[in-house]
Formats: C-alpha cells, structure tokens, sequence
C-alpha cells in the first residue's frame, strides 16, 4: 500500500505523539528501573531515606529527560514549542504555589539525612508516639506504634522538635519499690538487698 499526500500527512502527526510518548515513558521506566537496582544493593535500607532519595532523583532525571525528549520531538516535526513552554511555565508557578507544603516535608527529610538522629529499625519517642520506625519517605516518615497501630508524621514536623532515640540508649534504666513487711527482721532485709544485687549484676541471657 503505498500511501501519499494528506493521508500521509496525517498518519504521522496521528503516530508521531504516540511514537513520542511511548519514547519518554522508556526513558522514564529505565530511570526508575536503574534507581531499585541501586537501592537493591544490602549497602542501602530500601525504605530509608537515601534509597527515598535515589528514587526521587532519578525520578526527577527520567522526567526531565523525557520531557525534553517530547519538546525535541515535537519541534522536529513542525509543532510550535512557544506556547507549550509558556504554558508549562506558568503551570509550573501555580504547581510551585501549591505545593509549599510538600517542598517543606522534602527540606525536612533532607535535614533528617543530614543529622540522622534516627534511622529505620529505631525505636524512638516523638510527640508522645513512641514506636518503631518503619520508613522514611521524602514527605514523612512512618512509625509503628508500640499498639502495633502505624502513624505518618510530616518530615517538616520532623526536622524541628525534639526526638528520643531509645534504640541508641548505652543501658537499660529501670526504677522499682521493693515491699518489705514492717516485721522483716534485719538479716531478711540484707538477705533481699543481696539477692536483687545478684540479679542486677548477672549477664542479660543468665536472666533469661
């Protein structure tokens, strides 16, 4: 079949975007297909917050890419960019504006993997949600609760209060009264002191 003129005409402007976008979506995936790799390797916790990271960033590239592909394409084929551009511009503004929220969280888990006050698999203490961390995102780090219940706090929150790191503690700190009838004669009382003594002092698997 040999086909000329306007029918050809628009067959390529019907398969030209298809072809253009199944092109930027390849990009996209192999970008995205790169980043797991990396974070597949045991150096990096695959729900910390460097693997969040690596995923983010080649993201953000794979995107970038595959726009700049589409526009590269498009003005190949004749389409005027100029308005495309104003347009992704001025969307851009509004996107900016709406999300100040989330640009906050992304600052704030950039704060937390410079400090590392905690990391995944930490047991920590925070707005009186004291729990284990599970993951830490770009836009908020996820503890489960001593409840077993699962609680997200904002990464922004997150970066600016206070934070007890239990898991980092050197020992174990336990307070308790010990009940003594008012008969207890003095050799009992020592006999008790010596026999929790003994217990503190053992090794933590003899206690076991």
């Amino acid at each position: 079949v040999n086909i000329t003129s306007a029918v050809l005409d628009a067959l390529l402007y019907l398969l030209a975007p298809i072809f253009i976008l199944l092109l930027a979506s390849a990009v996209f995936v192999a970008t995205t297909t790169l980043a797991e790799t990396i974070i597949a390797s045991p150096k990096i916790e695959s729900e910390g917050i460097r693997a969040s990271y690596i995923r983010a960033s080649l993201g953000l590239v794979g995107f970038a890419l595959g726009t700049g592909l589409c526009i590269f394409c498009l003005a190949h084929i004749g389409v005027s960019i100029v308005p495309l551009l104003t347009g992704v511009g001025i969307g851009g503004l509004a996107i900016a504006l709406a999300a100040r929220p989330t640009i906050a969280n992304v600052i704030g888990s950039f704060m937390i993997f410079l400090d590392r006050p905690f990391g995944v698999g930490d047991r920590v203490n925070v707005i009186n949600q004291n729990g284990t961390v599970e993951s830490i995102g770009l836009r908020s780090t996820r503890i489960r609760l001593l409840n077993g219940h699962l609680t997200s706090i904002p990464n922004e929150k997150m970066a600016s209060i206070e934070i007890e790191n239990v898991a980092e503690r050197p020992y174990y700190k336990r307070a308790f009264n010990l009940a003594l009838t008012y008969g207890t004669s003095p050799e009992k009382i020592k006999q008790a002191v010596a026999i929790v003594k003994a217990l503190l002092s053992a090794p933590e698997q003899e206690q076991e």
